[in-house]
This record gives structure tokens, sequence and C-alpha cells, in this order.
């Protein structure tokens, strides 16, 4: 079974059993790749999901150039996120490449982002909220299945 399918069936399950009274972790073993998310609401069209991380071994010995690589050919495939996202900071010594939404999306004097760390081993996602002369804090970032499936193949194709 496809990582598509299980994944669609995993929130065909967590919509059949009502409302979620709790955040539900889904985790998705492939030959070559795990992913990990996880819900807090799901429904007929869409999610609200706090974060999503592929792991696999195709980046395990990456270098950092590597990685500034693959955020650049993740920056021109997620266009269908609801900002284009962009590399932002590059760690040499921890062989971390930063990306965030650029620009991000404005509420008033609030900002709100998805950030996606590339690593050896790893690709994660996550959206927050930064609000003015407050602290950053994360958020749901709402998705439709569709959008969620879709990401969730894009991250794993880049590290299984």
């Amino acid at each position: 079974m496809s990582l598509q399918e299980k994944l669609g069936e995993e929130l065909n399950r967590l919509e059949a059993a009502g409302t979620l009274t709790a955040p539900h972790q889904i985790e998705i073993d492939g030959q070559s790749y795990q992913l990990n998310c996880e819900v807090h609401a799901v429904g007929p069209l869409g999610c609200a999901l706090s974060h999503l991380t592929a792991r696999g071994d195709k980046l395990a010995a990456a270098t950092v150039d590597q990685l500034r690589s693959v955020s650049e050919s993740l920056a021109s495939q997620l266009t269908y996120l609801l900002e284009p996202v962009a590399t932002i900071e590059v760690d040499q010594d921890g062989c971390v490449v930063q990306m965030r939404s650029d620009p991000p999306h404005r509420e008033q004097d609030d900002y709100v982002y998805y950030e996606l760390l590339v690593q050896p081993e790893r690709v994660s996602l996550r959206r927050f909220r930064k609000e003015k002369q407050q602290p950053r804090h994360p958020v749901n970032a709402h998705l439709t299945r569709e959008v969620l499936i879709r990401l969730a193949s894009d991250l794993v194709a880049v590290v299984g």
C-alpha cells in the first residue's frame, strides 16, 4: 500500500471516529522512510496539523551544500502551500537549513508562517504565529487532505 493510501486511510479512520478529544499521532513506516504527524482535527475536507516530519536515510550523510540544494528544490516544489517558502538561514556547524514562508502571511501586526527544517535524515514542517512584542508560538496548519497527502509525499521523496 502506498504512502498516499496509508495516510488517506488513517485520516478516514480518524474522521469516522468523530471529534478528536486530544491530538493524534499518525505514524507510517515505509521501506525507506518514516512519516510522523500530529493532527488536532480531521474533517471530510481537511485537518488541523501541528507538525509533519519525514525521516529516512537518503540524507544521512548529506553535507550542508546538499541540504541547501534540497531546500531549493523544496522551495520550487511546495508552491501549493499558503505562502511560498524560501531558505532563510543555513547553519554550517549544525548542518541545518531553515526555510520559512517568504513573505509570511500578515494579519494586522501578527505574522503567520511555515517553517521547514532540512537536516540529515529528516525534514520537518510546522506553522508559527508571531504576535507583536511576543515570542513566536506554534499554531496548527489548516490543510486540505489533498494538500497534506501531497506534502507528506514530497517530504518523504526527499528523505526516502
